[in-house]
């Protein structure tokens, strides 16, 4: 499966769509990796990545939400700690039981769900929201 970047994913905000739609291009990078059954070491990397896209894009939209002084960001911060803590599961059970590929696609397809999820829903609020400070402004 291959997640197509379109306009419903837009949450309206360029920023934060440039950085979505980086995030589609390295899980849909796992998803060849995993079918095409690649070695351990681009699995690696793409934690890697993931690690550290993770600490950027969600401190530069929780400083844009903070920013724009938006209402729901505390709950909003509590969705990407919940997302932080299920990486470290992925990550601790990858490093007690290496790369498999069910290991590898439950992780995609939990990418995925949450990507969509969280995107659709609360991202969009706050692409709203930032835009509506901004015609106010």
């Amino acid at each position: 499966m291959k997640l197509i970047w379109n306009q419903k994913l837009s949450v309206g905000v360029d920023a934060i769509d440039d950085q979505h739609k980086e995030l589609i291009n390295k899980i849909n990078d796992l998803t060849e990796t995993i079918f095409k059954g690649e070695e351990k070491e681009k699995v690696v990397e793409f934690i890697e990545f993931l690690d550290n896209y993770v600490t950027a894009h969600f401190s530069h939209e929780e400083a844009m939400m903070l920013k724009a002084d938006y209402p729901e960001i505390v709950s909003h911060i509590r969705e990407h700690a919940a997302f932080i803590t299920k990486l470290d599961t992925f990550k601790r059970n990858f490093n007690a039981t290496g790369h498999t590929p069910e290991l590898s696609f439950e992780t995609q397809k939990w990418l995925y769900g949450w990507l969509l999820s969280h995107v659709s829903k609360q991202d969009k609020l706050v692409g709203a929201y930032i835009n509506s400070k901004a015609g106010t402004a």
